[in-house]
């Protein structure tokens, strides 16, 4: 092992070989491997700022070297799960860019990830953001498949690849001034069921998006809502589909309009909107509380 990466080892772990092998054994397809690998990295590789300085470029060390070291920043992400995926037989590669997690307007961050292509079609793959995230300088360790086979359509929203190797920010006109202004809710309102396409227009159109609560995607998925936060007074319809949430509301002031839920978990509403602010909200079933789930400012 080189000398940078001789403190902190894990010695007992498998090489490369054999451990890309113990994974994919009995794998039924290229996905069933890619996920299998996609899991074990953001399971077993801890983010850490310090460990990324002593590494430096990753290519510069062993795959091995890199599994025992278990730590790095997103550089060494892409890289072991660019390498461990191509030893299953995939092809796959490293994109180095910009990620957008922040408020609209601010910096976007450098960053690495994964294009593999997977049943003839390219799809995102980011172990960095899989496997956690970074609360105050510290790294939470919160393993999510949500990173994995990401539409590129979609990964756009939070991920910018200046070289375009997909070809997919082109056909949408997503450029960097136009990234830029997309905040980082973009990604979770996508997870809970806005198009891509319907968020990129509102950020061309320089608008804000439609307030959203910290909510996981399996919580509910949007059928029909605007993806702005400010619409116009008049009749607005509604379709969510949940069956986490027992009660659906349109709450403007005092008045609390019920949706219509449907057997299959759908909830459905059409009403008149008046202007000022008005919260989608939800009451789960047992729960006598009732959350925000979208939020817009009618005029």
């Amino acid at each position: 092992m080189s000398n940078a990466l001789a403190m902190g080892n894990r010695p007992t772990m498998l090489n490369a070989v054999q451990l890309v092998q113990t994974l994919t054994e009995g794998a039924s397809s290229d996905v069933d491997r890619a996920r299998r690998i996609y899991r074990w990295v953001i399971q077993n590789v801890g983010h850490d700022s310090s460990a990324a300085r002593r590494i430096g470029d990753p290519s510069r060390h062993s795959i091995d070297e890199l599994i025992r070291y278990g730590r790095g920043s997103c550089a060494v992400y892409a890289h072991v799960t660019e390498q461990l995926m191509r030893m299953a037989g995939l092809e796959v590669k490293s994109v180095v860019g910009w990620a957008r997690v922040g408020e609209a307007g601010t910096p976007a961050q450098s960053h690495s990830w994964n294009l593999v292509k997977l049943n003839g079609a390219w799809h995102v793959v980011d172990a960095t953001w899989g496997a956690g995230y970074v609360d105050g300088g510290r790294f939470v360790k919160e393993p999510s498949d949500v990173y994995f086979m990401m539409p590129p359509v979609q990964a756009a929203l939070s991920h910018f690849d200046p070289k375009d190797q997909t070809g997919v920010q082109a056909s949408i006109g997503m450029n960097a001034t136009l990234f830029n202004r997309i905040p980082d809710s973009a990604l979770n309102l996508s997870a809970q069921g806005f198009s891509a396409t319907q968020l990129f227009e509102v950020a061309k159109q320089r608008q804000e998006f439609v307030e959203f609560y910290d909510h996981q995607p399996g919580d509910y998925q949007v059928i029909k809502a605007q993806p702005s936060r400010h619409i116009r007074s008049g009749t607005q319809e509604f379709v969510l589909k949940s069956n986490q949430f027992e009660e659906l509301f349109a709450v403007q002031g005092r008045q609390w309009v019920p949706f219509k839920r449907e057997a299959n978990g759908q909830h459905s509403l059409r009403f008149s909107a008046k202007p000022g602010e008005l919260t989608l909200m939800g009451r789960r079933k047992g729960s006598a509380e009732y959350e925000g789930l979208l939020g817009y400012q009618v005029r």
